[in-house]
């Protein structure tokens, strides 16, 4: 059984709240060293274990989704669904993933587009 090291878990929560809202991206397990320096392969463990307890959602294309991020991209959702918007553009893919995940999730016909894309 792995062991839990609460304090990187802190550690790790803060910095990437904090990292999502200046760069409005989940930081990389590089960042997350380079800004907390918690090693590599023990943030990769800490990020895993976190998520297999469901305080966090990690995926290695999704990257890591807090409670910080999910109540933004739901606030973004909501004035967009609130709008009447058919159709919502973005240059940010990191932007189009959460846009698209918090339309489809919540069952909205909002179709995201990439600027390129209009």
């Amino acid at each position: 059984m792995r062991k839990r090291n609460e304090g990187n878990f802190a550690v790790i929560r803060e910095f990437v709240d904090r990292y999502f809202l200046e760069n409005q991206r989940s930081p990389s397990t590089r960042e997350i060293e380079a800004g907390t320096g918690i090693p590599r392969a023990t943030a990769q463990r800490c990020l895993r274990l976190m998520s297999e307890s469901g305080e966090i959602s990690y995926g290695k294309r999704r990257g890591i989704e807090t409670d910080l991020s999910r109540k933004i991209g739901q606030r973004k959702r909501d004035n967009i669904v609130a709008s009447g918007a058919e159709v919502v553009a973005t240059g940010c893919p990191a932007c189009m993933m959460q846009l698209s995940d918090m339309l489809a999730h919540n069952g909205d016909s909002v179709t995201v587009k990439h600027t390129i894309e209009i």
